[in-house]
């Protein structure tokens, strides 16, 4: 019985801290958190020029493009992540509260409010 106890609080204590941990090969929250608010600027950015939409979609495409440099980033790391975090809906939303609250500080201090 004393074995078995030993045995069970490893596992438990294992399987509690990976239920929060980021699995291999995906994103941390930051980093997407991060990628996402430079995704929205630059199509808010995009949005406010006057071009045909097959010419702003080029124009994204090169940007996002971009953007992943920046952050050393593979379009399919980012596109897998990004699946993997819209199927927790929990975590999903804690990463688009930081993204909107970051947009919204930004907007704030440009505006001088």
């Amino acid at each position: 019985m004393k074995r078995l106890f030993l045995l069970i609080i490893p596992l438990m204590l294992l399987a509690c801290n990976n239920r929060n941990s980021t699995p291999k090969g995906l994103l941390p929250k930051e980093k997407m958190v991060s990628i996402l608010i430079e995704m929205h600027m630059l199509e808010g950015k995009l949005n406010t020029l006057n071009l045909k939409r097959d010419s702003l979609e080029k124009l994204y495409y090169y940007y996002e493009h971009e953007v992943y440099a920046k952050h050393e980033v593979s379009d399919s790391v980012y596109l897998k992540s990004y699946e993997h975090y819209l199927s927790q809906p929990k975590q999903f939303e804690s990463i688009y509260a930081a993204v909107v609250d970051s947009l919204s500080l930004q907007e704030r201090l440009q505006s001088g409010k």
